[in-house]
Formats: structure tokens, C-alpha cells, sequence
């Protein structure tokens, strides 16, 4: 059980406070499958009276499955508000999406990521549908050394003109450690 709030001061008609009442169990069915389930209600209280204040239904299950040690796919749905930067009073976004990892040994692994978001504006006639692919390998050739070489694509479709987007990208990641 949670409760939290938040304050937005947004210097304009965004300014709001968000108050959200959750509840939620965990579980592991398996020795190889966890998971959390959240269902709760979200309140938004504009500070101006230009902006409508609205509730809802917000919730986020996820799971966790591994059939090896070195080996995890995460499954991952949720309906949660986000802000808004120009459009609406604030975004009501569905999230599904699930991930792959795999450790082929101590020194190379790879993983593959896919997610689909659906973005509400509330308040304006905005809808976008998000797409986004991950496709990578990293490398480990010594304690502290990281290379990481990964392919991603992502691309949004909108009702609203000048929101649309393709984006591919390939990135050479290098992280050390001490």
C-alpha cells in the first residue's frame, strides 16, 4: 500500500499536485517467476481554473521470468499520467512492453527490448502511438571494462501534425569502472 504527492510548478495553467492511492501484492509462482501487480487511483488538482481536475484508474503489472540463471524475460503493462509539455492537461500513458536479456558467459551477453506506448493527452484531441526496438550485444573483457554495441529504433505516430518521428540510431557504449 503507498500513497504519494507531488507538487508539478509548471510557472502556468500546469501547475497541479497529484495524489495517488496504490495497493499491490507480489508473488513468486516459481523459483524461475516473480511478479508485482499495482492498482490504485490517481487524482490531478490544476492550481488554474482554465484546467479541468480529473481522476482515474491507475495500475502496472509486471513479471519477471528466468529460466536460467543467466537468462531473463521481463514482462511490463502499465496505465499511469505523465506530464504534459504543450498539448492537454497531461498525458494518460499505456505501456506494454517485455525485454530479454542473456549471458552467453562471464564476458558476452546480449538483449532485446520492444515496447509499445499509447499516449492520451487529456484535455486536447492528441493521441500518439509510440513504437520502440533494442537490439544489443555487450562485451566484458575485464572487470570494470564495458562494451556495449546496440541497434535501436523507434518511431511515433500522431494525430497531430508535427508529433510524427523516425528515429534509428546504432551506439558503440563504452563504461569503465574502477
Amino acid at each position: 500500500i503507498s500513497y504519494a504527492i507531488t507538487d508539478f510548478d509548471n510557472k502556468g495553467t500546469l501547475d497541479s499536485t497529484e495524489q495517488r492511492y496504490e495497493a499491490g501484492i507480489s508473488w513468486q509462482t516459481t523459483a524461475k517467476t516473480i511478479g508485482t501487480a499495482t492498482i490504485g487511483q490517481t487524482y490531478k488538482d490544476f492550481s488554474s481554473t482554465l484546467r479541468k481536475d480529473n481522476h482515474f484508474t491507475s495500475w502496472e503489472v509486471s513479471t519477471i521470468w528466468s529460466p536460467k540463471t543467466y537468462s531473463h524475460l521481463k514482462l511490463l503493462a502499465n496505465s499511469t499520467p505523465t506530464e504534459t509539455t504543450n498539448s492537454g492537461d497531461f498525458v494518460k500513458s499505456n505501456t506494454f512492453a517485455a525485454n530479454w536479456q542473456h549471458e552467453w558467459s562471464i564476458k558476452i551477453g546480449s538483449y532485446l527490448a520492444a515496447s509499445y506506448n499509447s499516449e492520451i493527452y487529456e484535455g486536447s484531441d492528441r493521441d500518439d502511438k509510440i513504437y520502440h526496438y533494442q537490439a544489443g550485444i555487450n562485451f566484458k573483457p575485464k572487470r570494470g571494462i564495458n562494451f556495449d554495441l546496440s541497434y535501436q529504433n523507434a518511431h511515433r505516430n500522431s494525430n497531430s501534425n508535427g508529433f510524427d518521428y523516425k528515429n534509428n540510431q546504432i551506439l558503440l557504449t563504452t563504461r569503465l569502472g574502477l
